[in-house]
């Protein structure tokens, strides 16, 4: 039987230090949330879940969204208060049914096929893959469902995922693209990856 994947994309952030809803942020002509939401669609991802601040879900930013709607199978709206282990937990949740999920921050729209490839083709069905470039830790991360189940029965919404990670068995993919290891969160950032 084929095994299954699902993405679960983290957008529930505040772009506190971007002055600028980050997941809008431009790349290549769409947003950074289209573009990532795009990119696994078209690696045959079909099953994904957007976890977004409520705040950037409406009024001058629904056409935006709008635009997201084809690519992915539910947008979850979340209070960014909760914290980023609560918009994972919201995530996981929708993408239990999958045997591999990957966890995909907004801030890096740097994902592409190849990227998605390799760590389908290292996936490890007890533990998670995750990538490296020049022994420093990328993303995304692609963790086995008995992760999810794991990470879905946890109450509480003050967790580590690097915490919980740390528990279970991985395996390590060395890639040469520097970009696995971006967090575009300022303007600074934001410049040096995309221009």
């Amino acid at each position: 039987m084929e095994e299954t994947y699902g993405v679960v994309i983290l957008a529930g952030g505040k772009s506190e230090r971007m002055n600028f809803p980050k997941v809008f942020s431009n790349f290549s002509g769409k947003t950074f949330l289209e573009t990532i939401a795009e990119t696994y669609f078209n690696a045959d991802i079909k099953n994904s879940c957007v976890v977004i601040n409520e705040k950037f879900s409406e009024g001058c930013w629904e056409e935006k969204i709008r635009l997201v709607r084809p690519f992915v199978s539910s947008i979850i709206k979340t209070d960014s208060n909760l914290g980023r282990f609560n918009s994972l937990k919201l995530g996981i949740n929708k993408l239990l049914s999958s045997d591999f999920v990957f966890i995909q921050n907004v801030d890096n729209p740097f994902v592409d096929k190849g990227i998605i490839q390799s760590l389908q083709k290292n996936r490890y069905s007890i533990g998670y893959t995750q990538l490296f470039y020049q022994g420093r830790k990328g993303h995304p991360v692609l963790i086995s469902n008995r992760i999810a189940c794991h990470l879905n029965s946890i109450q509480g919404s003050e967790n580590n995922l690097r915490d919980i990670l740390s528990e279970f068995p991985k395996i390590d993919v060395e890639v040469d693209d520097k970009r696995v290891l971006a967090n575009i969160n300022t303007k600074e950032d934001y410049e040096e990856y995309i221009f």
